[in-house]
């Protein structure tokens, strides 16, 4: 009898063990599920896994156009090649100098326009800023221009030269790149000088962009009682209070904002590019239905008020139309008014391509690269490899000296040719995948899709760390998804045989993908 009860005993004991363990698992699974999970919805954009991104050396060889350079490389644009060179001493040179400026307005728009020389690298420059900001914590200057970077990097979570998630992913990345902003966008509040001015700025910038629509309004409002005749100051408040952007409370904004302007004694033409303004917004040009009057209808406009707005905005309309005679015209005017317009110079090298003017259409480009277009730099790097615009095919000597040049404006295209240098050894450049990883991190951070799918295959190849294999793994899907948003077909092709890499768990519910 007692026998029986310990082997009866004994069988129950092991019974409980064996299923035991299977609870043990069945509880263990959640677990393990919440830790991938949140490995795969961690802004992987963020993280370089201790890698320091690169800054660009001097530029040598090669036929360059630094007449160009040397004639248009001044003022606003300058800031993101100072900090892309980590010379924080020249980018605080570069701030003090505007805040010593005389004249509000002179303040104001050299602000605005240091500030957007950052548009579409904000993630790219975001760690030179963090060091500048580290190597002098009370400095105003790198405190704006840190908030600045992350504000960028947030837009670019967004969309357009996004390097973020789709859908819900994409938004939490984006507010969590704000929320880095704020305490330095808070902390220069305070401040009633240009600093401060900018982080009400960004603060607009930042209710536009999913934060309180009615503090940025206010924040704009105040920079422009800082310097009540800057012109572009309205036209950028005008299209914040776009039905676009605040709906219920576009018209009432339009109407304090033509009020303040004439409290303010807004000087032509200003005021009236201002009034057209607000007109187009009830009567937008674009729907002009026969496009033969597009033309009449913005020479009557510019004619009334010549301003820097209203030739944009017409260049944008003949843009569409292909006019690209008038747009010669249209863009020598612009840069009358201001030499450094990025856009301006991108249209008018493309125009000039397409009347076979391909020594002039290289000069554009060269123009627009040094004022901040990576498309630009992007056309000249390619008729290096393919010819065009009057250069020479396969001139690989010409090339490097251009993606040393491209890298050293802080240029996307610029660092991902660099990175292509280490990994196919032209130019002179040695193999070395690591060194070719730092530089195709730096441009993947600035929306180089081809380095975003460079990225995913360097980074399990450098970093070989067992502990961080899965992290790596996340990274590389992140990266991948990247460059396959913006066409890249290889990328799209490895995350087709592996269904949900690089997608938030929330994606993979959505899309009836097991989680990771």
């Amino acid at each position: 009898m007692y026998r029986e009860d310990m082997s009866f005993s004994i069988t129950i004991r092991r019974a409980i063990r064996r299923n035991l363990a299977w609870v043990a698992l069945l509880m263990a699974w959640p677990v393990a599920v919440l830790a991938n999970c949140e490995r795969s919805d961690k802004d992987w954009g963020l993280v370089t896994f201790g890698l320091d991104l690169p800054s660009p050396g001097p530029v040598k060889g090669g036929a360059l156009p630094t007449d160009i350079v040397q004639r248009y490389a001044k003022g606003p644009v300058r800031l993101a090649p100072l900090l892309a060179a980590g010379d924080f001493s020249g980018a605080q040179a570069h701030w003090d100098q505007i805040a010593q400026l005389a004249v509000r307005e002179q303040q104001t728009r050299a602000m605005t326009r240091s500030l957007f020389s950052l548009d579409g690298r904000g993630l790219m420059l975001l760690d030179k800023a963090q060091a500048w900001l580290t190597r002098h914590p009370q400095s105003p200057a790198a405190q704006l221009t840190l908030a600045t970077a992350y504000v960028e990097a947030a837009t670019e979570a967004r969309g357009g030269n996004a390097i973020g998630f789709t859908r819900s992913i994409q938004l939490d990345h984006m507010r969590a790149r704000f929320q880095l902003a704020d305490p330095l966008i808070e902390a220069l509040l305070p401040r009633k000088d240009i600093y401060g001015m900018g982080a009400r700025y960004l603060l607009a910038t930042r209710g536009m962009l999913g934060g309180s629509s009615s503090a940025g309004w206010s924040a704009l409002m105040e920079v422009i009682a800082y310097a009540p005749h800057d012109e572009n100051l309205y036209q950028i408040a005008a299209g914040y209070a776009h039905p676009r952007w605040s709906s219920g409370t576009s018209p009432m904004r339009l109407r304090a904002l033509l009020a303040l302007a004439h409290r303010h004694r807004l000087p032509e033409p200003h005021m009236t590019a201002l009034k057209q303004a607000f007109d187009a917004i009830d009567r937008p040009p674009e729907r002009i239905a026969n496009p033969q009057a597009v033309r009449p209808y913005w020479e009557a406009r510019v004619s009334a008020a010549p301003t820097l707005h209203n030739l944009v905005d017409w260049m944008e309309a003949e843009y569409r139309l292909t006019n690209w005679p008038l747009l010669l015209d249209i863009t020598q005017r612009i840069h009358v008014l201001y030499p450094q317009h990025r856009r301006a110079w991108e249209v008018r090298s493309w125009a000039l391509k397409q009347m076979d003017r391909p020594h002039e259409a290289y000069q554009a480009a060269m123009a627009a690269a040094t004022v901040g277009s990576d498309w630009a730099m992007s056309e000249v790097i390619q008729s290096h490899v393919r010819g065009g615009m009057g250069r020479p095919l396969k001139d690989f000597a010409g090339l490097y000296a251009h993606c040393q040049m491209a890298g050293a404006l802080a240029l996307p295209s610029g660092a991902n040719c660099l990175g292509s240098s280490h990994t196919e050894g032209f130019g002179g450049a040695r193999i070395d995948h690591r060194e070719a990883l730092r530089w195709h991190l730096m441009a993947a951070r600035g929306g180089h899709s081809n380095s975003a799918h460079d990225v995913a295959v360097l980074l399990p190849r450098i970093v070989k760390d067992a502990a961080q294999r899965a992290d790596v793994d996340a990274a590389a899907g992140y990266w991948l998804q990247a460059a396959a948003r913006k066409g890249h077909q290889i990328a799209s092709n490895k995350l087709a045989a592996r269904p949900g890499w690089g997608l938030s768990c929330d994606d993979r519910r959505k899309a009836n993908i097991a989680p990771p």
